[in-house]
């Protein structure tokens, strides 16, 4: 299908990405920076492209009105959907942006919602039993331990068995290759890549995929679910894969290393969300909550000298959130809380005078504790427990916990890990490290995470985590060729994970009447917005 972009030329950045995000959906598209060369007879360029175009965008902005060419496009636009029924969609870029009269009885799209867009252009309705993000396929791979402490393995693709295994244990090979991935990759500040240590830490990750996925998908159902993505990525809809386990040893397993048969990486697919589920009778009913999306940012950062940890950079993981948010917050669809003391009482008092859709933490983290601080500027040791207490008391949802720390998602022997304590104490979801995760890659992280849950009409924890960890993963590639250092070209691709304890939803229903934040934040952070110049 070939797509006629009306546009002004001053709103080009999001018409650009708009751009590419139809042409990776297979569209033609016509836009003047790529179809108008110099030398070229305008009129004569804009009146092919009208002529032969199946259907038109116009992209509704402030600046387009008083512009005569956009005028001139939409009047033919709207003849040929009257007279020649070539589809006509109007695209907003911003709340409050001119609409013409004629265009204004029209259904319009945000110019995020790619979904929105792409189903108007190709007359797709809606499949009224929607329940997740674009899901048709839905994997199930249930790992739970018998009475005899065996485990027991079954896979499921679209609500048939494809695979039935047993273990007595785990594989010893594949306890070796976790162990290793637990410890993280070093990091290095400096530019000077030592290629010899990336090679040897991705040969290990790699080989860790293969042993989860000779565990986890037992007779055909490594093909059948190899067959499952490939014909979703021809038609660009969502697999999610679900990994589902009774047992803090099978629920900590490093599942987004998991390797397809032909050695695909799994969890970078274009189509698949991949999460892990809590089994039993535990499930964390919420439902969306009112928007704008608020974020409640709290930060361990003890003073140097009543730590034995490095000093990470947590100016620069804020201000980043913040960057990535800015326009949401523009619009009054994101707002942001970051606290001057990260300790679990200063939360539990926040989270009182306000209802929070996440909470992010920042801090240093080993298997089961998280270091947070006190008033004094002292490291202060916190279980699960010890931070839900103050939350749990004052009766409010609180449908997302980021993690931001190394191991949270680590359990250790018998014990549970962070983030499944935080599930069995009523944390509807988290998001947790499977293991050490360097600064780099953890601010980097909650840039794309945000960014992505940002423009999001139906925010989606588990669509945001997925398209974060594969622009990271793009990212990395392309600083292996670029001969990066090791701090950017590590392997850390599995380390981030999503639990649910029970069925995802959205985290904002922006159809509800706006609930923002009960104070605005007007308080500096030193050194965080030097280069927006705003407040928080």
């Amino acid at each position: 299908m070939r797509v006629f972009i009306s546009h002004s030329s001053n709103d080009k950045p999001a018409v650009l990405k708009l751009n590419q995000e139809l042409r990776d959906r297979g569209f033609e598209t016509w836009m003047d920076q790529f179809e108008i060369l110099p030398g070229d007879n305008i009129v004569e360029k804009i009146d092919e492209g009208l002529e032969k175009s199946d259907a038109g965008i116009i992209v509704l902005s402030k600046n387009i009105d008083g512009s005569p060419w956009i005028k001139t496009e939409l009047n033919y636009l709207i003849y040929a959907c009257i007279k020649e029924s070539k589809r006509l969609i109007p695209v907003e870029l911003e709340e409050g942006g001119f609409i013409p009269p004629l265009i204004r009885p029209l259904a319009k799209c945000g110019i995020h919602d790619i979904d929105a867009i792409t189903m108007a252009l190709r007359q797709e309705t809606p499949d009224p039993s929607f329940t997740g993000p674009a899901s048709l396929d839905s994997i199930l791979i249930r790992l739970m331990r018998n009475e005899d402490h065996s485990i027991q393995i079954t896979a499921s693709i679209g609500g048939k068995t494809y695979g039935e295994t047993r273990f007595d244990d785990l594989p010893s090979p594949l306890v070796t290759l976790q162990n290793q991935f637990l410890q993280g990759f070093k990091t290095w500040n400096a530019r000077d890549p030592v290629d010899a240590e990336r090679v040897a830490n991705e040969k290990s990750v790699v080989e860790l995929g293969a042993a989860i996925r000779d565990f986890c998908l037992p007779e055909d159902s490594g093909d059948v679910l190899t067959s499952v993505i490939d014909n979703s990525n021809k038609i660009n809809k969502t697999v999610e894969v679900c990994f589902e386990a009774d047992d803090p040893a099978l629920l900590g397993l490093p599942f987004e290393a998991l390797r397809l048969p032909d050695n695909r990486l799994l969890t970078t697919q274009p189509t698949v969300v991949m999460y892990r589920r809590l089994a039993g009778e535990l499930d964390a009913k919420w439902t969306p909550l009112p928007s704008p999306i608020k974020i409640l940012v709290a930060v361990g950062a003890p003073d140097e000298g009543q730590t034995g940890a490095v000093v990470l950079d947590y100016e620069r993981e804020m201000q980043i959130i913040l960057d990535a948010v800015e326009q949401a917050q523009r619009l009054e669809n994101v707002q942001v809380r970051i606290l001057e003391v990260g300790h679990p009482k200063v939360i539990g008092d926040a989270i009182e005078r306000d209802t929070y859709h996440v909470l992010h933490l920042s801090c240093h983290g080993m298997p089961g504790f998280l270091e947070l601080e006190d008033e004094e500027g002292r490291a202060v040791k916190t279980s699960a427990d010890d931070l839900l207490d103050p939350i749990l008391t004052k009766g409010k949802p609180l449908p997302l916990v980021f993690l931001n720390s190394c191991k949270g998602g680590v359990q250790e022997e018998e014990t549970a890990s962070f983030a499944e304590a935080l599930l069995r104490k009523g944390v509807p979801s988290v998001i947790a490290m499977q293991a050490s995760v360097s600064d780099w890659y953890a601010t980097e992280l909650a840039r794309a995470f945000y960014n992505h849950l940002a423009v999001m009409d139906r925010p989606w924890v588990s669509r945001a985590l997925a398209l974060a960890r594969k622009d990271l993963e793009d990212a990395r590639q392309n600083a292996i060729q670029t001969g990066a250092g090791l701090g950017e070209t590590q392997p850390e691709y599995a380390t981030p994970a999503f639990y649910l304890a029970g069925e995802e939803q959205p985290l904002a229903d922006y159809s509800l009447t706006k609930e923002p934040l009960t104070k605005r934040p007007v308080y500096e952070v030193s050194g965080l917005c030097r280069n927006c110049g705003s407040t928080i």
